[in-house]
């Protein structure tokens, strides 16, 4: 399987695998908290026969993370169009997992994917309703924790950083280190606080 890169309009970089087949196209789109490889086994068997595209979306799998986040069905439908848009996929197959269902039917119905289209299936997608229909929740949450563990890493930077600078402005009195040491420490502080400041601008968001 060759692996390519596509990079939407909303800046996040989307990984997608595809054959490069000249066969009819067929479009794989995974569900919540899953990604592309879920199709793996599909995409072995079906490979000969169709142009597979299976499609990594925005903070799944292999693709980016969205800064600021933005998770929503318009969204991930709007990189789904781009996607199909920068292939030239016509009269292709959609094939759609779960949450994958709901972003397919926000593209054909809003998004003019109908053109395009030529078959959708999807499987236990919940077009009924759920509180998962509304959001995906996952990629929030990594964002928040793994925003929240680099703050406290820098927290703790910064006070071994201010505990050096006091112990080098004792040793620079009695002359024991150099002005260069000493504003090379003054320096490392200014950096940790600034690396700080901006952590606590990214969680207030």
């Amino acid at each position: 399987m060759n692996f390519t890169f596509h990079r939407t309009a909303a800046a996040p970089s989307l990984r997608y695998l595809a054959n490069n087949s000249s066969r009819p196209p067929l479009l794989l789109l995974h569900g919540v908290v899953r990604f592309s490889l879920d199709f793996k086994t599909i995409f072995d068997q079906i490979a000969p026969h169709w142009r597979v595209v299976s499609l990594d979306q925005r903070g799944h799998g292999d693709s980016q993370w969205a800064d600021p986040p933005n998770y929503t069905y318009d969204r991930y439908a709007a990189d789904l169009n781009e996607l199909v848009e920068k292939l030239d996929l016509r009269k292709f197959v959609l094939v759609a997992h779960s949450m994958g269902g709901l972003v397919s039917r926000y593209y054909i119905q809003r998004l003019g994917g109908s053109d395009r289209v030529h078959t959708v299936c999807t499987l236990g997608t919940p077009h009924g309703g759920t509180l998962l229909a509304e959001v995906d929740p996952l990629p929030y949450k990594l964002k928040l924790a793994q925003a929240e563990a680099k703050q406290r890493s820098d927290a703790a930077q910064l006070q071994t950083a201010r505990a050096d600078l006091e112990r080098t402005k004792l040793l620079f009195a009695q002359n024991l280190v150099t002005q260069q040491q000493l504003e090379a420490q003054q320096a490392l502080v200014a950096d940790r606080e600034g690396a700080l400041r901006s952590d606590g601008n990214q969680l207030r968001g």
